[in-house]
């Protein structure tokens, strides 16, 4: 079979992820940039930061019915980040 240099590279870059002593930091900054592209405008504004630990991606919001709602469609917003973090360790979301 052969592959192309784009999953060659691919490829290369997720062992250089898996290896690198600055892994938590690299698959925060992954699950940030997801976030601000898979979350609609109206979540964006209202989320005021986020931080990653042990598998979980915490994020605060400064609207209780929008933390409330995300947090009753959680399994979707693990979807949307999981499809757009692909090889990122993110196990699950939490709302504060």
């Amino acid at each position: 079979m052969k592959h192309t240099g784009l999953t060659t590279l691919r490829e290369a870059l997720q062992q250089m992820r898996q290896r690198s002593p600055h892994k938590h930091k690299l698959e925060e900054a992954t699950l940030v940039c997801a976030w601000k592209v898979a979350m609609p405008e109206v979540v964006r504004k209202r989320t005021e930061r986020m931080f990653f630990k042990q598998g979980k991606l915490f994020v605060q919001l400064s609207s209780a019915p929008l933390r409330q709602e995300l947090q009753l469609n959680k399994n979707k917003v693990l979807e949307l980040l999981r499809a757009h973090t692909q090889g990122c360790a993110l196990v699950d979301v939490v709302f504060l």
